[in-house]
């Protein structure tokens, strides 16, 4: 929506009405807001943009990528006349797209103006180039009224690179850089794109100049020249002596003709395929990875230590950083106390036993094991913990499990289920369940020599280590005795390896450790100031955690919790900082209205309630109306914004996890908003300064690690995808959809928000934070040393269910103000990063799909069934070379997984995780995963209807039979 503009394109508040047909500005300025009820809103404001449901949207966004994609035959006959008339080619194109241009958006004078001086530019451009078809006739009726057609070429071909390169919404009057008045609005909320850098802007021309030239080159070898052979020979085909009852022999006369349509089609289709091909050939970068030199790098990157180098030596406040990790992995049951032992850092005399101390692990570097392990790459050095900004964690909660009961641990989901969770946990985390084992038992034996019980049985058993058999029960559910304390036990241990919310909480409070830990080795005169009293020390190191990290849970139903209520104050006890906003509802004060809603948030410091059992508030926000306008997450996350402190915010799902030497670098991540060093310069000084010209960094990004890849091969399928999202080249346009990222919450929530929340349209509702942000002037950073833990998908049908979700997602955001805006401004050399890295991706599907059955298509059209003899070989090795493209693309699409394993785990790994993908037949799971993405962007297209599908976040233990997966897939898939 956009206020009542004049022509200069600036709002006047003399043009917004108020009911009683008079101005708001005729009113006194202290009276103005106390009047905004009465505004005529119809009146005041009109859409900039309306968002229809049709394939012109593709055209009007995308058409650079029609144009590019204008390729033309350039042998030696017909070099300029194709040359011409392929010019002529874009011209309609973009005419067309002008055309399409004028039902999406209002038709004020503005806009209307803009486009037609466009479109009579474009008719009197396609009447110039098209003459040069009359040219060709010159001898038998022009004559000489006309030139040769070397004349022609260069205009035409300046034409051809203009449509390509220069955005549609700066030709022929420049929305992003005109001078006039009527384009300031564009300016300042579409179009304020952040500037490249003069490196950044060298490197993003030169990966697409090449990304072009292989794809031109390609193409002219590969599909146009030696598509030549199969147009000759069908061409020339003449089918006689056919006739039919019915038809006549029309049908069969024109067989050829038929199939040199759909031969064509095909071609062009595996002409658009091969284009994405090679923008995941050139935009793969492998992610690097070298764990040397760990001590040095922990020194150098993460501990402010120019002030300490004289008074303290490195070694010393590296060994503290160090043992707080293995504590933590020991914590975590993944070492045992005797490797704990062993990985201490502590100087000792070198030994000539130097043996492995970590056990054989079948989870391949964990996040535990690559600490510091890409900052190579540039980072921004690290500050101290007093100098730090403080930064907030915002989680939503609705119905996902906040701690598993043990009931749901011990025993079968169902009667298709063969497994209980608790034995699948077993399988999956052997080692990690012995460790707990171990230190369970020797927990027993403490508590049973306090209170003087023999939990092991007789004494006997007890002087000679134990009875395995009498250790059975703890192998077998993690507890030999039901009291609370081991139950409890269990079900933590099996809630921190599925996707609960404990398990969140659990990894985003390892913040706090991490602030603690780091002012401790930052600043060692507190530890002396305080002595041996550790208490104060502890009580000291909270209350800076506390100043630099909240974490904040909008618990939507926590008002109406009957069996969460103990899960939830089990955290709360566990965690007493964290934040927990919720809705309460309240009776009406007037008989049969409407319920008051209130915004409240508590913490595990709050006063518990007796009565209740609820924790008294400690803010109490009346809402006016009820906040839930959208599918609920998005409205969480914009609820609960109002209680973040701080500079930065962090959107988290409830399915991520976060650990403790992720979190160390904490001040590197933050400093990547360039805000750690302010210049002394004024900005407003005569002539400005550099600093104040760049563009403010609004969100830092951050790669995701899937914990869930080694949970199965769909398990596998799925972390492969997201591990491979970050290692995508980003130059100049790539969007990230937030869920790892760090946010400035400054320029987010005065620029649209954290997040979308209206229901249908925003289903993918953080992608849409990212536009606003870029649109309005921030720039987004990738960083590649940080990364958050993910879970994913683990069934088939749930990893199908979330391709559904992204594939309806798509078409709502293709129909969006946002597309428009970036198709028809951004530079073009970004709007191709955009495009591929994400629009790009799901036509491609859709390119995928329709090549198979296009080629189906016209195996059908070349079956020799008619009399006659024709020399059909040329046809049949086009075939050959389409069903290798068929193939090649979906081998391609393997490629940045199999690099960045080669290069972040080796060549063994690499090929051992791609064999057993192909020996997993996943490459067949992603011809429905395929299917199911295309079918569901061509139907929300056609029809609508997105919605939010929940995709369940359990383990895939049921088996499904065929028929039942059939029955719920089939109609998506056959289609």
């Amino acid at each position: 929506m956009t206020a009542s503009t004049s022509s200069s394109g600036i709002p006047r508040a003399s043009r917004i009405p108020l009911n009683d047909r008079t101005c708001l500005v005729d009113l006194s300025p202290a009276q103005r807001f106390m009047k905004f009820d009465k505004i005529d809103w119809n009146r005041a404001f009109f859409k900039t943009y309306q968002e229809k449901r049709t394939l012109l949207q593709l055209l009007v966004h995308f058409n650079h990528i029609w144009v590019i994609h204008n390729s033309r035959d350039t042998t030696a006959t017909m070099t300029w006349s194709t040359t011409v008339l392929g010019g002529a080619v874009s011209t309609i194109i973009m005419i067309l797209a002008t055309l399409a241009e004028f039902t999406f958006i209002t038709t004020t004078w503005n806009n209307t103006s803009h486009l037609s001086r466009r479109l009579m530019f474009l008719l009197v451009a396609l009447g110039l180039t098209s003459a040069h078809v009359l040219h060709r006739n010159r001898k038998r009726w022009l004559g000489r009224l006309l030139p040769a057609p070397y004349p022609w070429y260069h205009p035409v071909l300046h034409r051809s690179y203009r449509y390509a390169i220069l955005p549609s919404g700066r030709m022929f009057g420049d929305r992003v850089a005109g001078k006039s008045h009527k384009y300031l609005a564009s300016q300042t909320f579409t179009a304020s794109y952040p500037t490249l850098t003069r490196n950044q802007r060298i490197g993003s021309i030169a990966l697409w100049t090449l990304f072009f030239g292989c794809k031109a080159t390609e193409s002219y070898f590969y599909l146009a020249l030696l598509f030549k052979d199969p147009v000759h020979v069908m061409v020339g085909i003449k089918i006689q002596q056919c006739d039919d009852r019915i038809f006549g022999n029309a049908l069969r006369t024109n067989q050829a003709a038929f199939t040199l349509a759909i031969v064509f089609i095909m071609d062009l289709t595996l002409f658009f395929l091969d284009t994405y091909l090679w923008y995941v050939i050139w935009n793969t970068t492998p992610l690097k990875d070298i764990f040397t030199r760990l001590p040095k790098r922990i020194y150098a990157k993460i501990l402010v230590a120019a002030d300490m180098e004289v008074k303290y030596k490195p070694k010393v406040l590296v060994s503290q950083v160090w043992n707080a990790i293995i504590i933590s992995m020991y914590c975590e049951h993944l070492l045992l106390i005797d490797h704990v032992q062993k990985l201490l850092y502590h100087q000792v005399q070198r030994q000539s036993d130097a043996g492995r101390v970590l056990p054989r692990r079948k989870r391949g570097s964990p996040p535990h094991l690559v600490l510091c392990s890409e900052f190579d790459d540039y980072n921004p050095g690290a500050a101290p913990v007093d100098a730090m900004p403080t930064f907030t964690v915002l989680t939503p909660h609705y119905l996902a499990k906040i701690l598993l009961s043990l009931r749901e641990i011990i025993r079968e989901e169902d009667q298709n289920t063969s497994v209980t969770l608790l034995e699948y946990l077993k399988q999956l985390h052997p080692i990690e369940w012995e460790n707990f084992v171990k230190d369970t038992m020797i927990l027993a034996k403490e508590s049973a020599a306090f209170n003087r019980i023999n939990p092991f049985g007789n004494s006997s058993d007890e002087q000679g280590g134990g009875n395995k058999t009498d250790d059975l029960p703890f192998y077998a559910i993690g507890f030999k005795s039901a009291a609370p304390e081991f139950t409890l036990r269990t079900r933590i241990w099996a809630s921190l390896r599925a996707q609960t919310l404990y398990r969140t909480v659990s990894g985003m409070m390892n913040y706090a450790k991490a602030i603690k830990l780091l002012y401790r080795v930052g600043n060692p005169e507190v530890v002396q100031l305080f002595g041996g009293n550790t208490e104060k020390l502890e009580h000291e190191l909270g209350r800076v955690a506390r100043r630099k990290f909240k974490f904040v849970i909008s618990m939507q139903r926590y008002s109406k919790f009957n069996k969460e209520q103990e899960n939830a104050e089990f955290m709360l006890r566990a965690y007493p900082d964290l934040q927990i906003a919720y809705l309460d509802e309240e009776p009406s004060k007037k008989e049969g209205g409407e319920p008051r809603l209130f915004l409240a948030l508590i913490d595990g410091h709050s006063e518990l309630m007796p009565k209740t059992g609820h924790r008294r508030s400690k803010f109490r926000i009346e809402l006016l109306e009820n906040p839930i306008l959208g599918d609920g997450k998005s409205d969480d996350q914009n609820r609960e914004i109002i209680f973040y402190r701080g500079e930065y915010l962090r959107l988290i799902d409830v399915n991520q996890d976060n650990y403790l030497e992720e979190c160390l670098k904490i001040h590197n991540v933050l400093g990547e908003f360039e805000q750690y060093h302010t210049t002394q310069q004024s900005p407003y000084a005569q002539w400005g300064h550099k600093e104040f010209q760049q563009s403010p960094v609004a969100i830092v990004e951050a790669r995701e690690y899937i914990f869930s890849e080694n949970i199965g091969i769909l398990g596998d399928v799925a972390g492969g995808k997201e591990q491979t999202f970050g290692t995508l080249a980003w130059i100049g346009g790539k969007l990230h959809y937030g869920h790892p990222d760090f946010l400035n919450a400054t320029f987010m929530s005065t620029r649209g928000g954290v997040s979308k929340a209206q229901k249908g349209p925003h289903l993918n509702e953080d992608i849409f934070a990212n536009m606003n942000a870029f649109g309005r002037g921030g720039r987004i950073k990738h960083t590649e040393y940080f990364q958050c833990g993910k879970g994913r998908d683990l069934g088939f049908g749930t990893v199908l269910n979330f391709q559904t979700k992204l594939g309806n997602g798509m078409p709502e955001q293709m129909l969006s103000r946002e597309y428009y805006y970036l198709g028809t401004q951004l530079p073009i050399n970004r709007f191709l990063s955009f495009y591929y890295g994400h629009p790009g991706f799901h036509i491609n599907n859709i390119l995928v799909i329709l090549s198979a059955q296009v080629f189906i298509l016209a195996l059908l059209f070349l079956v020799d069934n008619q009399r006659g003899c024709y020399n059909l070989l040329p046809v049949f090795d086009w075939i050959k070379r389409c069903i290798i493209s068929i193939f090649l693309v979906f081998a391609i699409a393997f490629l940045p997984l199999f690099l960045q394993e080669l290069t972040e785990r080796g060549t063994g790994r690499a090929l051992l995780r791609l064999a057993k993908h192909f020996l997993s037949l996943s490459p067949i799971f992603e011809v429905f995963s395929t299917q199911i993405q295309s079918n569901s962007i061509i139907t929300n297209t056609s029809f609508g209807g997105a919605r939010y599908i929940a995709t369940g976040r359990g383990f895939a233990t049921t088996r499904i039979s065929f028929s039942t997966l059939h029955s719920r897939l089939a109609l998506s898939i056959l289609v």
